[in-house]
């Protein structure tokens, strides 16, 4: 089994996290919603929108986009 260019394959829905915590795609995510989303427990509320008015539910798959996330941000400082 290959690992080329896996990265390409790990993202399929490109914004999927901006819309899902209703950040406009063309800003950045801050590292501290990022950590705050995927230390939080799947379940419970995190409030991580606009101005942290409006508390959004932590689901598994917006805990993978967070953990993504991340650390595709950690790779792009590295280089």
């Amino acid at each position: 089994m290959t690992r080329k260019k896996f990265i390409q394959k790990a993202i399929k829905n490109k914004g999927a996290l901006s819309r899902q915590l209703g950040i406009p795609i063309e800003e950045n995510i801050p590292v501290e919603k990022l950590d705050r989303i995927i230390e939080t427990p799947i379940g419970t509320y995190v409030s991580v929108r606009i101005n942290d008015k409006y508390p959004g539910k932590v689901t598994r798959l917006v805990k993978r986009r967070a953990v993504l996330a991340r650390n595709l941000q950690r790779i792009s400082r590295s280089k």
